[in-house]
């Protein structure tokens, strides 16, 4: 009795399937930090060489007024001969924290100006000590060369704003009091002249009953 014999192939103990490697990951590229926009490209108005003397006499005035005031009740602790370097702190203190914090002095208030820096904000108190300390000695030490460099540069700074990285531009629809906010602002050509009823204002009572007469 012949006994068929059956071929057994071996198989796999396990059947193995193809492994991919993982496709590498990308990494991420994070945005690019755009370039900051130079002054210019913000639109904004460089003051002139008149608007900031303007600025600096009214400064100059103002503390004048405080010595003349506070002296005579100082006892001689502030603004005398014997209290140097407290005058010279109280000076600089005066340019410094408002250009600092605020971007100008009363002077530059009232004048309608500012002090940025190039990205058009406000330069910090960082920024203002080198400007008004270091920047202003230089500028004045130099037979006032770099004070008078204002006239003639295009963006109309002083060698102490050069030295800071600031600009003094002109801040719309800002200022004192009208008069003198409006002093050295530039007038708008394009606009056609004023009637003399915009001028002088709203007619009277007396003008409107006048009319109604008429009518």
């Amino acid at each position: 009795m012949t006994t068929s014999r059956r071929s057994h192939r071996p198989r796999p103990a396990h059947s193995e399937e193809p492994v991919h490697d993982a496709p590498d990951t990308i990494p991420s590229e994070e945005p690019a930090t755009p370039d900051p926009k130079p002054i210019e490209a913000l639109g904004l108005e460089f003051a002139g060489p008149l608007r900031r003397f303007y600025a600096f006499a009214i400064d100059i005035g103002i503390l004048l007024m405080v010595v003349f005031m506070v002296a005579p009740i100082s006892g001689g602790r502030v603004f005398s001969p014997q209290a140097g370097i407290i005058d010279v702190f109280i000076f600089l203190a005066y340019f410094i924290i408002p250009t600092g914090l605020f971007g100008r002095t009363l002077g530059k208030w009232v004048a309608g100006i500012s002090v940025v820096d190039d990205e058009g904000n406000k330069p910090g108190v960082a920024v203002a000590i080198p400007r008004e300390v270091v920047g202003r000695f230089v500028s004045t030490i130099t037979f006032g060369i770099g004070i008078i460099w204002v006239i003639f540069d295009d963006k109309h700074q002083g060698w102490h704003d050069k030295m800071a990285g600031t600009y003094v531009v002109v801040i719309p629809n800002s200022g004192g009091p009208g008069f003198f906010g409006r002093m050295f602002a530039p007038r708008d050509d394009a606009q056609p002249d004023q009637t003399r009823q915009q001028r002088v204002g709203r007619p009277t009572t007396r003008r409107k009953r006048r009319n109604r007469r008429r009518n």
